[in-house]
Protein backbone atom coordinates (compact mmCIF):
# COMPACT_ATOMS: atom_id res chain seq x y z
CA UNK A 1 0.00 0.00 0.00
CA UNK A 2 1.22 3.49 -0.81
CA UNK A 3 -0.26 6.93 -0.38
CA UNK A 4 0.81 9.99 -2.35
CA UNK A 5 1.22 13.07 -0.19
CA UNK A 6 1.12 16.51 -1.76
CA UNK A 7 2.95 19.23 0.09
CA UNK A 8 3.41 22.90 -0.70
CA UNK A 9 5.60 23.53 -3.70
CA UNK A 10 6.31 21.43 -6.76
CA UNK A 11 7.36 18.33 -4.80
CA UNK A 12 5.44 15.58 -3.09
CA UNK A 13 6.16 12.51 -1.06
CA UNK A 14 4.92 8.98 -0.66
CA UNK A 15 3.88 7.16 2.51
CA UNK A 16 4.25 3.39 2.40
CA UNK A 17 3.96 0.41 4.72
CA UNK A 18 7.73 0.56 5.09
CA UNK A 19 7.49 4.18 6.30
CA UNK A 20 4.75 3.24 8.76
CA UNK A 21 6.79 0.40 10.26
CA UNK A 22 10.21 2.06 10.25
CA UNK A 23 9.34 5.66 11.08
CA UNK A 24 6.23 5.35 13.21
CA UNK A 25 5.87 1.93 14.83
CA UNK A 26 9.59 1.17 15.35
CA UNK A 27 10.15 4.63 16.85
CA UNK A 28 7.12 4.33 19.13
CA UNK A 29 5.41 7.45 17.76
CA UNK A 30 1.81 8.23 18.64
CA UNK A 31 -0.37 7.40 15.62
CA UNK A 32 -2.93 10.02 16.58
CA UNK A 33 -0.37 12.85 16.71
CA UNK A 34 2.20 11.96 14.05
CA UNK A 35 1.86 13.97 10.85
CA UNK A 36 2.37 12.17 7.55
CA UNK A 37 4.65 14.95 6.29
CA UNK A 38 7.05 14.12 9.13
CA UNK A 39 7.36 10.40 8.31
CA UNK A 40 6.84 10.13 4.55
CA UNK A 41 9.56 9.45 2.01
CA UNK A 42 10.57 12.60 0.15
CA UNK A 43 12.74 13.38 -2.86
CA UNK A 44 11.68 10.19 -4.56
CA UNK A 45 12.29 9.37 -8.18
CA UNK A 46 9.28 9.09 -10.47
CA UNK A 47 8.46 7.19 -13.61
CA UNK A 48 7.10 8.95 -16.66
CA UNK A 49 3.98 7.60 -18.36
CA UNK A 50 6.02 6.94 -21.52
CA UNK A 51 8.70 4.86 -19.71
CA UNK A 52 9.07 1.19 -20.56
CA UNK A 53 8.54 -1.60 -18.05
CA UNK A 54 12.30 -2.17 -18.14
CA UNK A 55 12.95 1.50 -17.28
CA UNK A 56 10.58 1.32 -14.30
CA UNK A 57 12.05 -1.96 -13.04
CA UNK A 58 15.55 -0.53 -13.22
CA UNK A 59 14.61 2.56 -11.17
CA UNK A 60 12.76 0.46 -8.59
CA UNK A 61 15.74 -1.87 -8.27
CA UNK A 62 18.32 0.93 -8.04
CA UNK A 63 16.26 2.91 -5.51
CA UNK A 64 15.19 -0.21 -3.58
CA UNK A 65 11.50 0.80 -3.64
CA UNK A 66 8.30 -1.16 -4.17
CA UNK A 67 6.19 1.81 -5.29
CA UNK A 68 6.93 4.47 -7.87
CA UNK A 69 4.81 7.52 -8.68
CA UNK A 70 3.98 7.83 -12.38
CA UNK A 71 3.93 11.29 -13.93
CA UNK A 72 2.63 12.59 -17.24
CA UNK A 73 4.90 15.59 -17.65
CA UNK A 74 4.39 17.34 -14.27
CA UNK A 75 1.04 15.76 -13.38
CA UNK A 76 0.77 12.73 -11.12
CA UNK A 77 -1.27 10.06 -12.92
CA UNK A 78 -0.75 7.04 -10.68
CA UNK A 79 1.49 4.75 -8.68
CA UNK A 80 3.00 1.55 -10.01
CA UNK A 81 4.07 -1.24 -7.68
CA UNK A 82 6.27 -4.29 -7.94
CA UNK A 83 3.06 -6.34 -7.62
CA UNK A 84 1.66 -4.57 -10.72
CA UNK A 85 4.80 -5.41 -12.66
CA UNK A 86 4.79 -9.00 -11.44
CA UNK A 87 1.16 -9.44 -12.56
CA UNK A 88 1.99 -7.88 -15.93
CA UNK A 89 4.90 -10.25 -16.55
CA UNK A 90 3.02 -13.29 -15.20
CA UNK A 91 0.09 -12.78 -17.60
CA UNK A 92 2.31 -13.74 -20.51
CA UNK A 93 3.41 -17.02 -18.99
CA UNK A 94 1.97 -20.40 -19.92
CA UNK A 95 1.21 -21.19 -16.25
CA UNK A 96 -1.09 -18.17 -16.06
CA UNK A 97 -2.90 -19.10 -19.29
CA UNK A 98 -3.49 -22.65 -18.05
CA UNK A 99 -4.73 -21.40 -14.67
CA UNK A 100 -7.22 -18.98 -16.24
CA UNK A 101 -8.54 -21.48 -18.80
Amino acid sequence: MALNVQIEGPTFGIFTQRDLLARVVAEGKDLTKTKIKDVMSESIKCAQSEDTVDDVLRVMYEENVRYLPVMDKRKLVGIISTADLFKYSFRGSEAYKEEVI
